[in-house]
């Protein structure tokens, strides 16, 4: 029988600590199979052997390898001074590289070898089933139900095993980290609809980091359940075939797709509601940030390329335009809520920084590291402003296992300066009393970056509605902080309030003669220089909501009140 090599695709590498753990804890769930390799590195044979027995030898970095088997069976494997080693992580196959066989005993049931150890090990793609894929021209709608909630998708892939589905990225990021077990709803254009219990496999940002992609293993259905499926797969394919023309006939128009007539005419209604003009998202910015946590969780590694590039269209937009940029991330409110916390202290300590004295070569790294500041509590699934030293023991093993991986993540990003890191990403949650986490440190072990970081973060977490949707004014938060001087550091906060004001960008304000509005400029001397009007001046006499008024017309509104909720 011939032989065929078997080919990685390459960005599916598993490497560094990671491997370590793997093979530390390697069991027969893994499947661990060998096979002999040529000295080119090719196949000697398509036998894999089963491993009997599998040790990690610490003291000699190397591997044993116990192999049950006959005497003939084993002699082109006892031959070979190369082998490479086949196991399941995370339901997926897994080869290393090629490994020098340091030592061949012959056992009383077969062989053990020691080898090596592995540097990488690559994903291989083989499929059990065949797998139809769908063109984006084809719209099949998908939900995920988790935790009583359902999450809105689109299918990507279907077989007879299991599908891959297209997520948005802040709902992917709500399924839980440990969560395996999911229910998926597949529905197609004629109403028709399948109910499957599946197992979460992979979940993974797509190219572009626009969306999350959804790997699921269905669960054994019924026989009846079975055909229905099939079926499915079978008339995705013919559409498949039909849409794109790859068939040598012409296919009539699969009735699994054709769209039923009260839905075909309520999709053509115009939807004057969504017509309207809509300040633009930032969205994007926090699918860029949740895209990095799939990253981390699904390959033990940040996407460099995507950090600077996002980091760096950041720092363009405080520096071009930075009220509009904060305007946009206080009145944003479909972003996941670690999300959203970083993205608005990134926008408002980033200026603070700055004046600092952080030398402006440093301002990518800088804008990089703050948006990795809270990913240790996005990927524990932890509420953003929890103090993490009142937690249970439980749950802060979970933020420092959570925290440790975002420090081996950052092994591959050398032009974050480990200076930054450490006061950005590790020292994000301390205090100058040493009640912060996960070190305690206080007072100068923490630098002014720290220090300037946890005064925006709890001014942040203040101002923000909390579990009973309560929130403080920026004032209130002002003096609760004042109130904290062996906490935080003062000399940080009078230098916030000299760059954002009493009223900062985003505050809901009042006016004396009764109106509201929006702040969304604020002067040198930190007082609102332009407000959006969010109620209107009788016909004919003055700007209606909406509108944005300079200083000099909001003076004729009458003294500013004070701050109200929105």
């Amino acid at each position: 029988m011939k032989t065929q090599a078997i080919h990685h695709q390459y960005d599916e590498i598993i490497s560094g600590a990671l491997v370590q753990k793997i093979l530390t804890t390697c069991t027969q769930e893994m499947q661990p199979r060998v096979q002999p390799l040529y000295q080119e590195r090719t196949p000697a044979c398509d036998d894999k052997f089963r491993i009997s027995r599998f040790r990690l030898d610490q003291d000699t970095g190397t591997l044993l390898l116990s192999i049950k088997g006959t005497g003939s069976s084993l002699q082109l494997l006892a031959r070979s001074h190369l082998v490479t080693l086949f196991l399941r992580y995370q339901h997926q196959l897994h080869q290393s590289e090629a490994l020098e066989v340091i030592k061949t005993q012959v056992s009383q049931d077969g062989l053990i070898l020691r080898t090596c150890l592995p540097e990488n090990l690559a994903r291989v793609f083989q499929r059990s089933h065949f797998r139809v894929h769908l063109p984006e021209t084809m719209k099949v709608e998908t939900e995920v139900r988790h935790l009583g909630k359902t999450y809105k998708g689109e299918l990507v892939d279907l077989s007879f095993g299991g599908c891959r589905l297209a997520l948005p990225i802040q709902s992917s990021l709500l399924l839980g980290v440990q969560q395996k077990a999911l229910q998926v709803k597949i529905i197609f254009p004629c109403g028709e609809s399948f109910v499957v219990k599946t197992e979460k496999v992979t979940l993974l940002p797509n190219k572009n980091f626009s969306q999350a992609l959804l790997g699921c293993r269905f669960e054994e259905q019924e026989t009846t359940q079975n055909r229905r499926l099939m079926r499915f797969i079978l008339e995705t394919e013919r559409e498949v075939a039909r849409v794109s023309g790859t068939h040598r006939r012409t296919l009539l128009p699969s009735t699994l797709f054709q769209v039923k007539e009260e839905q075909s005419a309520k999709l053509e209604e115009p939807d004057y509601q969504q017509a309207a003009p809509k300040t633009k998202s930032v969205g994007p910015l926090a699918d860029q940030v949740g895209a990095q946590a799939l990253m981390l969780l699904g390959k033990g590694h940040f996407s460099g390329s995507e950090l600077q590039k996002t980091a760096g269209r950041l720092v363009d937009d405080l520096h071009h335009n930075r009220d509009a940029l904060q305007l946009k991330l206080s009145k944003s409110d479909d972003i996941h809520p670690v999300i959203h916390h970083t993205l608005r202290v990134a926008a408002r300590f980033f200026p603070m920084a700055a004046k600092m004295g952080l030398s402006h070569h440093y301002h990518q790294a800088l804008m990089a590291a703050l948006l990795l500041s809270d990913m240790s509590r996005l990927i524990a699934g932890g509420r953003t402003c929890a103090n993490l030293n009142i937690l249970e023991l439980i749950d802060r093993n979970a933020h420092k296992t959570a925290l440790l991986q975002v420090i081996r993540g950052l092994g591959k990003l050398q032009w974050i300066p480990r200076s930054l890191g450490e006061s950005l990403i590790v020292n994000t949650n301390e205090k100058i009393d040493g009640s912060g986490f996960p070190r305690g440190l206080k007072g100068q072990k923490l630098d002014s970056l720290t220090r300037g970081l946890s005064v925006v973060k709890y001014l942040d977490c203040l101002t923000q509605p909390n579990q009973e949707g309560q929130r403080l004014s920026w004032q209130q938060a002002y003096e609760q902080v004042r109130q904290q001087p062996d906490t935080y550091d003062l000399f940080k906060l009078d230098l916030f309030i000299q760059l954002n004001g009493l009223y900062p960008v985003g505050s809901c304000i009042a006016f004396e003669k009764g109106h509201r509005a929006w702040v969304t400029q604020v002067d040198n001397q930190g007082q609102p220089s332009e407000v959006e009007l969010m109620t209107s001046a009788p016909p004919g006499e003055g700007p209606v909501a909406g509108e944005r008024v300079t200083s000099q017309y909001a003076r004729s509104l009458g003294k500013i009140l004070g701050e109200v909720q929105f």
